[in-house]
Protein backbone atom coordinates (compact mmCIF):
# COMPACT_ATOMS: atom_id res chain seq x y z
CA UNK A 1 0.00 0.00 0.00
CA UNK A 2 2.66 2.51 1.02
CA UNK A 3 4.39 1.44 -2.36
CA UNK A 4 0.91 2.28 -4.25
CA UNK A 5 1.18 5.87 -2.26
CA UNK A 6 4.68 7.08 -3.28
CA UNK A 7 3.99 6.16 -6.73
CA UNK A 8 0.82 8.70 -6.85
CA UNK A 9 2.63 10.84 -4.99
CA UNK A 10 5.20 11.10 -7.97
CA UNK A 11 2.53 10.82 -10.49
CA UNK A 12 0.29 13.64 -8.85
CA UNK A 13 3.53 15.59 -8.73
CA UNK A 14 4.81 15.21 -12.28
CA UNK A 15 1.24 16.17 -13.59
CA UNK A 16 0.95 19.12 -11.54
CA UNK A 17 4.47 20.03 -12.07
CA UNK A 18 3.82 19.61 -16.31
CA UNK A 19 0.68 21.05 -16.77
CA UNK A 20 0.79 24.32 -14.21
CA UNK A 21 4.04 24.68 -12.37
CA UNK A 22 6.15 24.92 -15.45
CA UNK A 23 3.21 27.33 -17.38
CA UNK A 24 2.98 29.25 -14.58
CA UNK A 25 6.98 30.11 -13.90
CA UNK A 26 7.31 30.92 -18.08
CA UNK A 27 3.93 32.90 -17.51
CA UNK A 28 6.01 34.57 -14.52
CA UNK A 29 8.73 36.14 -16.39
CA UNK A 30 5.88 38.30 -18.61
CA UNK A 31 3.49 39.32 -16.42
CA UNK A 32 2.53 42.55 -14.64
CA UNK A 33 2.91 43.47 -11.00
CA UNK A 34 -0.90 42.47 -10.94
CA UNK A 35 -0.68 38.87 -12.60
CA UNK A 36 2.07 38.01 -10.61
CA UNK A 37 -0.02 38.47 -7.41
CA UNK A 38 -2.97 36.05 -8.76
CA UNK A 39 0.00 33.66 -10.33
CA UNK A 40 1.22 33.79 -6.47
CA UNK A 41 -2.25 33.27 -5.09
CA UNK A 42 -3.17 30.57 -7.32
CA UNK A 43 0.07 28.52 -6.87
CA UNK A 44 -0.47 28.71 -3.10
CA UNK A 45 -4.12 27.37 -3.23
CA UNK A 46 -2.85 24.72 -5.66
CA UNK A 47 0.26 23.81 -2.98
CA UNK A 48 -2.22 23.82 -0.06
CA UNK A 49 -4.64 21.57 -1.36
CA UNK A 50 -2.04 19.13 -3.12
CA UNK A 51 -0.14 18.97 0.52
CA UNK A 52 -3.95 18.63 2.28
CA UNK A 53 -4.33 15.40 -0.10
CA UNK A 54 -1.17 14.09 0.76
CA UNK A 55 -1.35 14.15 4.43
CA UNK A 56 -5.02 12.77 4.32
CA UNK A 57 -3.50 10.05 2.10
CA UNK A 58 -0.17 9.60 4.75
CA UNK A 59 -3.11 9.22 7.44
CA UNK A 60 -4.99 6.51 5.69
CA UNK A 61 -2.18 4.40 4.51
CA UNK A 62 -0.48 4.65 7.92
CA UNK A 63 -3.44 4.38 9.74
CA UNK A 64 -2.04 7.22 12.04
CA UNK A 65 -5.40 7.26 13.81
CA UNK A 66 -4.85 4.49 16.57
CA UNK A 67 -2.36 6.49 17.63
CA UNK A 68 -4.84 9.71 18.76
CA UNK A 69 -7.76 7.24 19.45
CA UNK A 70 -6.66 4.04 20.78
CA UNK A 71 -9.61 1.60 21.18
CA UNK A 72 -11.10 1.24 24.26
CA UNK A 73 -9.38 -1.23 26.84
CA UNK A 74 -11.03 -4.42 26.71
CA UNK A 75 -13.00 -5.90 29.95
CA UNK A 76 -10.96 -9.27 31.03
CA UNK A 77 -14.18 -11.99 31.55
CA UNK A 78 -12.66 -15.27 33.53
CA UNK A 79 -14.01 -18.18 31.97
CA UNK A 80 -15.36 -20.85 33.96
CA UNK A 81 -14.25 -23.83 33.74
CA UNK A 82 -17.02 -26.42 34.31
CA UNK A 83 -16.00 -29.79 35.54
CA UNK A 84 -17.46 -32.73 32.75
CA UNK A 85 -17.91 -35.26 35.82
CA UNK A 86 -19.54 -33.05 37.96
CA UNK A 87 -22.00 -32.13 35.07
CA UNK A 88 -22.32 -35.33 34.06
CA UNK A 89 -23.39 -36.61 37.19
CA UNK A 90 -25.62 -33.95 38.44
CA UNK A 91 -27.81 -34.21 34.85
CA UNK A 92 -28.22 -38.14 35.95
CA UNK A 93 -29.65 -37.37 39.24
CA UNK A 94 -32.01 -34.86 37.04
CA UNK A 95 -33.11 -37.81 34.93
CA UNK A 96 -33.21 -40.41 37.91
CA UNK A 97 -35.50 -37.93 40.05
CA UNK A 98 -37.78 -37.30 37.01
CA UNK A 99 -38.08 -41.00 36.01
CA UNK A 100 -39.29 -41.93 40.02
CA UNK A 101 -41.97 -39.13 39.62
CA UNK A 102 -43.39 -40.54 36.55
Amino acid sequence: MLLAFMIGYVVLLIVVSRYYLIPAMIAWRDATEVERGWLSAASALLLAVILLTLVIGLLMVFQIRRFFFPPPPRQRVQTRYTDAWAESARRVKMDQEREERE
